[in-house]
């Protein structure tokens, strides 16, 4: 199973070199990880690397916070760079049950920044409980216009200029099933003030949402469909205008 979550987010005050906050913000999403498997302790996780050799070299975290060795090393990559970057890591475990990744990327501050979270393992192994939990920090720390949560390779998603429910979408305000009633859990989420952020959607419960499953595609289908009739689900446009142009 290969499931990635990814948030499209703003925040003008973050800066395409600002490293550490970046990797602070990251050592949150490492957390429920963290909690679930012990052995991805966060002082063994690495950047990310062209080859296997080099992506176990470079700590991201020590027990003080964000490596200098990783923070030294991303600003060597990016010293060329005029606006965009990226902070990628893995957990440094080639043999764990799950195998996560996480990319940040970050370009100018009027455009749309994104994380992705890549888990992939066995069927049993990367659940609905997990997924929120990693979701949470994400939230908190990012205040992300939309997270989607799917298979790697789903493209069933029924409006193509807009994202799709696929496993599970987050966006930042509060949804009833009374609006959704197809939904098969809304699960609410909060920010770092515990204060309502926003609503996970999710179509599956009980089981791992499987993109080749017709039962499957048909309710997160469903609800796609309910959440446009009730304007509820954005527009890509809504984050690239020129795009929608």
């Amino acid at each position: 199973m290969f499931i990635r979550a990814t948030a499209e987010f703003r925040d003008p005050g973050l800066g395409f070199r600002d490293f550490p906050e970046v990797v602070r913000r990251l050592s949150h999403v490492v957390e429920p990880l963290e909690r679930r498997y012990p052995e991805f302790h966060r002082t063994g996780w690495r950047l990310l690397g062209d080859t296997l050799e080099l992506a176990r070299l470079f700590p991201v975290f020590d027990d003080e916070g964000p490596s200098r060795v990783g923070l030294a090393v991303l600003e060597q990559q990016f010293k060329n760079e005029q606006e965009r970057s990226y902070v990628g890591i893995w957990s440094g475990q080639e043999s764990a049950r799950v195998r996560p990744t996480l990319a940040c990327h970050v370009g100018p501050p009027d455009q749309v920044h994104s994380l992705d979270v890549e888990l992939r393992g066995a069927l049993d192994e990367i659940d609905a409980q997990l997924l929120l939990d990693v979701l949470r920090p994400v939230v908190e720390q990012f205040d992300p216009v939309w997270v989607e949560v799917y298979p790697i390779g789903y493209s069933e998603q029924v409006f193509p200029d807009k994202p799709g429910v696929g496993w599970m979408l987050y966006l930042p305000r509060e949804i009833t099933a009374q609006q959704i009633p197809e939904a098969a859990a809304l699960v609410p989420m909060t920010g770092p003030d515990g204060r309502r952020r926003g609503t996970v959607v999710q179509s599956v419960i009980g089981e791992a949402f499987d993109g080749d499953n017709p039962r499957h595609i048909e309710a997160a289908a469903n609800i796609d469909i309910r959440m446009v009739d009730q304007d509820l689900m954005p527009c890509y446009s809504d984050l690239w205008p020129a795009a929608g142009g």
